[in-house]
């Protein structure tokens, strides 16, 4: 059950990260520090999915 909860956050981070990123492209008021903090954002989210999707295949090996 663990592993699965695991998978599940990294597919939710996944999806907020591509949100976040899909809806800062379509703003024309959008300042410069403001969509590189978006972009930072997403790419920790990024960053941690991957993280969490990489711990549950090292849980499935050591199985």
């Amino acid at each position: 059950m663990k592993m699965i909860s695991f998978w599940a956050i990294g597919s939710v981070l996944l999806f907020l990260a591509i949100w976040i990123i899909s809806h800062a492209e379509g703003l024309s008021g959008f300042n410069p520090v403001g969509y590189a903090l978006s972009m930072f954002i997403s790419f920790v989210l990024i960053l941690s999915a991957g993280l969490s999707w990489i711990s549950v295949a090292m849980a499935i090996k050591k199985g």
